[in-house]
């Protein structure tokens, strides 16, 4: 390990690179940012990246954190105190753009991933001016014809309720400002991984999900990149779905059984950590189809039926905003399969006839209210309707219309809502999130029925009958 002192009591980068020349380099930035990367960093099971972390506090770097490159920002190593300007500032100064840049250089790098926890002061503050030194620095085309600038791609997490008001404002403009710089912003909120643990779970486990969602989209996407596939997906492939994507999601599901594809399908597309979003939305789309046969042979492999027929009618064809522009020689929909993929080891999969599904969709308008809605500020997020009942009803509802061609119906239906259902806010905002496809008369009234269950009082009507 090298150490390059530039400045006595100002600026130490410490280097230990094990990939050269990668195309893909992972940058966190701040605490929470460094605590992704660095259990990235162990777990790396593939070449072609490397991992830098940024920080303004210099004990937090270099005696909790690991990486191929760590920069302290600004003059001091104090940290900033929870304070996004400092941070700023910091990562502003002159010294610590030269060595941002100069970890930048490579010819060979073309991705960077900006990995943050909003919502503090190092991350919220510090990415974005990062992000623009990265599109600042020109990248030469293959050909050496034309000039080019880094594909580069926030990964930032956001903070859930029980972190406060103030800290879901401070990551909104944070937000903000990182996506002028970025090509896209995957986001990925943190109440999801509470929810998907629990309210008994200790801490440390609820920790590990929060870290683990933007790690397996990191890994994924990097391993995209750098494997060969059988039908395989390249860098340019990656480029056209990211850039200008604007807000971004990638999810991934798995299926074992008779099943199994459209079980795949259901868990990538019903995840905790869309929260509520609707990934059909999306207007560019990549997905890459995984089976099991490297280790388990012929019998395991995708069938065509799986890949081309229930792919189609249960996925694909739901995907009514899909770019369409003949003209500019970019495919909108990507799709890729391989016969295998390093998580199906670490998830200890049992049933040798899993298959994987990884989606990265782009395109999403982002809304200021995906990440802070004061309308929707309330303390019991571990019970926020997403109840047993709502659960069932859609799986249910998605079973039905999965389980024949003869159920499905991509367009939209029209159907005159009765008087009380209009007057039911839980019912409607439940029914915009369901597909056009689910919706017809039966699905209204169980949908009425949950949703009457799961209004809270008001307490202006208390005060009005009083």
């Amino acid at each position: 390990m090298k150490s390059i002192s530039l400045e006595e009591d100002i600026k130490v980068t410490e280097y230990n690179q094990r990939a050269e020349d990668p195309m893909v380099m992972v940058m966190g930035v701040g605490g929470g940012g460094g605590n992704i990367v660095t259990q990235m960093y162990q777990e790396a099971d593939f070449g072609g990246v490397s991992f830098v972390l940024c920080n303004t506090d210099k004990q937090d770097l270099y005696n909790k954190h690991l990486a191929d490159i760590k920069i302290q920002l600004g003059r001091t190593g104090l940290g900033a105190g929870a304070h996004r300007d400092s941070a700023r500032k910091s990562a502003e100064y002159p010294q610590t753009q030269a060595e941002i840049r100069e970890c930048l250089s490579s010819d060979a790098l073309r991705m960077l991933f900006i990995v943050a926890t909003l919502g503090g002061g190092t991350g919220t503050g510090a990415a974005p001016v990062i992000a623009r030194i990265a599109k600042e620095i020109p990248k030469t085309s293959e050909d050496n014809t034309e000039s080019d600038n880094l594909l580069v791609i926030g990964v930032v997490t956001i903070p859930s309720k029980s972190e406060g008001e103030g800290c879901a404002k401070l990551a909104l403009s944070g937000l903000e400002e990182l996506m002028k710089y970025t090509d896209a912003v995957i986001i990925i909120h943190n109440e999801g991984a509470l929810k998907a643990v629990g309210a008994d779970a200790p801490c440390s486990d609820a920790d590990d999900a929060q870290n683990q969602i933007p790690i397996q989209a990191l890994k994924a996407i990097s391993w995209i990149v750098n494997e060969t596939m059988q039908e395989n997906v390249d860098f340019n492939d990656i480029k056209n779905v990211l850039k200008g994507g604007e807000s971004a999601l990638i999810s991934i599901g798995y299926g074992s059984g008779p099943n199994r594809m459209k079980d795949a399908i259901y868990e990538a597309t019903h995840s905790h950590f869309l929260k509520n979003k609707d990934i059909f939305k999306a207007k560019r789309l990549l997905y890459c189809m995984l089976d099991n046969s490297d280790e388990y042979g012929k019998e395991v492999k995708l069938k065509v039926g799986e890949r081309d027929d229930i792919i189609h009618k249960h996925f694909i064809n739901y995907f009514q905003n899909i770019e369409s522009d003949p003209e500019s020689n970019k495919k909108s929909i990507i799709r890729g399969r391989n016969h295998t993929f390093p998580e199906f080891e670490k998830k200890n999969i049992k049933e040798k006839d899993t298959i994987g599904l990884i989606i990265l969709a782009t395109g999403f308008l982002f809304q200021k209210e995906e990440i802070y809605d004061p309308s929707d500020w309330d303390d019991d997020f571990f019970n926020d309707g997403e109840s047993d009942d709502k659960i069932n009803l859609e799986k249910e509802l998605y079973e039905k219309g999965y389980s024949s061609s003869d159920n499905i119906n991509v367009q939209p239906k029209v159907y005159g809502l009765p008087t009380e259902l209009l007057d039911n806010e839980a019912c409607i905002q439940l029914l915009e999130r369901e597909s056009p496809a689910f919706r017809d008369e039966q699905t209204m009234k169980k949908y009425d029925e949950i949703a009457r269950k799961q209004r809270r009082p008001n307490p202006l009507d208390s005060n009005l009958n009083n």
